[in-house]
């Protein structure tokens, strides 16, 4: 093997800066002289100031390292053009305003080669200006708040270099008392967020639905970031979360005017769940009390226009209708509720207000399979998370009523089912047993502080000959009632 010449290495370093990649940054302040010193000896760096004296700074900051600096504003293209020299890899906004950025940001966005860029910003509002231009974006006040967090809740990492910077990506480790422990990700029922990775002391899990959360894990969670925080704090430590697992907003629809009671039902849920939103979308002349209780900077006012529904669901978490008074045939299963063609539009539980708020009692009302273990896993979280009694309400119904549970083999592993699940969350549910018809017998068994909870399929309305119990109950229930949809498609 030939010997290596002994001036080699001279020359190589003496030709590495002109071969490195170039990152271009405007602005000599903090931020700018930091990664200046950071990126030497990896990029070949070129800052640009209109202040001689921060640029001597930077020199004087870092004598060793060789930066490349111009006297020159990089909101002119020229100046911008002339340090980009051949193609700049990168060029960074980092100026201490945030209208400067932004316009470096515009102006790089013509360069040929075009460069990626970034522009750092001080105030949160602007992100969507500075996004426009086609840069990415760090904002100093979310960036820092993020970092004093992880500090103080070691527990809860926010990412903030990775995706949005949003906070939609997150890392929790999962605590004992979590009700996630033993239970595989399938079983979760994650809506809006998912588990993209698990860390078991030094080893990586796929995330696999057949995976088993251990305690002590550390979980990756990445989901919409209204939705991610709430979902993260659930497995770490086991808080309910209601209605975050849907979405942030509790959504008043209304087509007509409403009563004051489902105004005053729907505010006392806003209260006591987990929502960070209140949207109401109804007519002109439709609006809430006068003393209304929900905070103005958390109150939305919108008028439906020609699609109520599409501006009533993005980011709901649960929507409140008033089902008014269901007609004759409709009690009698010849013709469709009127209100059962509002709730098809929502994918998300919808309250009908019956007035029997503040709730002091919770019933689940055992009807087919997957309804009942819907509604079952809502409930036993509303239980924990507000505090109130639960209990399951089996009606045996006479043998010509088609419809529900097939059998008692059917009803004894729905009952199973519900026990595991309440045995996870440390929940009591006391089984109601009778036998009759099962709506009429569910309105004597509710009481008038009860919430009814119950799942319903969107794409069966039930007939007078085959009649669904769900829709039944929801039209004779004498309390409130909550209702988990079933897509059509199921």
């Amino acid at each position: 093997m030939p010997e290596p010449r002994p001036d080699a290495a001279a020359e190589s370093e003496t030709a590495r800066p002109q071969d490195l990649p170039r990152v271009v940054i405007v602005g000599s302040g903090q931020t700018g002289r930091e990664l200046a010193r950071q990126l030497a000896g990896e990029r070949r760096v070129v800052v640009l100031d209109t202040d001689p004296q921060k640029l001597e700074r930077l020199h004087e900051d870092a004598p060793h390292q060789s930066f490349e600096t111009l006297l020159r504003d990089g909101t002119s293209a020229l100046a911008l053009r002339d340090a980009a020299g051949d193609g700049a890899e990168w060029v960074i906004a980092a100026t201490d305003q945030d209208a400067v950025n932004i316009e470096v940001c515009r102006v790089a966005a013509e360069l040929e080669p075009r460069p990626s860029t970034i522009g750092t910003l001080r105030e949160s509002h602007r992100t969507g200006i500075l996004r426009a231009t086609g840069a990415e974006s760090i904002a100093r006040p979310g960036v820092i708040a993020n970092q004093i967090r992880n500090r103080i809740e070691r527990s809860h990492q926010v990412a903030t270099s990775l995706g949005l910077g949003r906070g939609e990506i997150r890392e929790i480790q999962v605590l004992p008392t979590s009700p996630a422990v033993n239970v595989k990700l399938r079983d979760l029922g994650a809506r809006k967020w998912l588990v993209a990775g698990i860390y078991r002391g030094d080893r990586f899990v796929v995330p696999d639905g057949d995976a088993v959360i251990e305690a002590g894990d550390r979980l990756l969670i990445t989901g919409e970031p209204e939705v991610a925080p709430g979902a993260a704090e659930f497995l770490r430590e086991g808080k309910s979360l209601f209605p975050l697992q849907f979405g942030s907003h509790i959504v008043v629809f209304a087509e007509r005017e409403l009563p004051e009671v489902a105004w005053r039902e729907a505010e006392y849920l806003f209260r006591t769940s987990r929502a960070r939103r209140f949207r109401v979308v109804a007519p002109e002349g439709v609006e809430p009390p006068g003393d209304f209780g929900v905070p103005a900077d958390r109150l939305a006012r919108i008028v439906p226009g020609d699609d109520p529904f599409a501006v009533a669901r993005p980011d709901a978490g649960c929507v409140v209708i008033d089902h008014g008074e269901p007609s004759f045939l409709a009690r009698i299963g010849l013709n469709a509720a009127r209100f059962l063609s509002t709730m098809a539009r929502f994918s998300c539980p919808v309250l009908i207000p019956g007035a029997s708020f503040p709730w002091e009692r919770l019933v689940i009302p055992v009807t087919d399979v997957e309804g009942t273990l819907r509604a079952a896993d809502t409930a036993i979280g509303l239980s924990r998370q507000f505090g109130i009694p639960l209990a399951a309400v089996v009606v045996t119904p006479p043998s010509f009523i088609g419809r529900g549970l097939e059998g008692g083999a059917d009803v004894a592993s729905v009952l199973a089912a519900i026990e595991r699940m309440a045995d996870l969350y440390r929940v009591r549910v006391p089984i109601i047993r009778a036998e009759g018809n099962p709506p009429r017998q569910l309105a004597r068994l509710t009481g008038p502080r009860d919430l009814l909870i119950l799942g319903y399929d969107q794409g069966h309305a039930g007939s007078f000959f085959r009649p669904d119990p769900a829709v039944h109950m929801m039209i004779r229930a004498r309390a409130s009632v909550l209702a988990l949809p079933i897509p059509a498609h199921h």
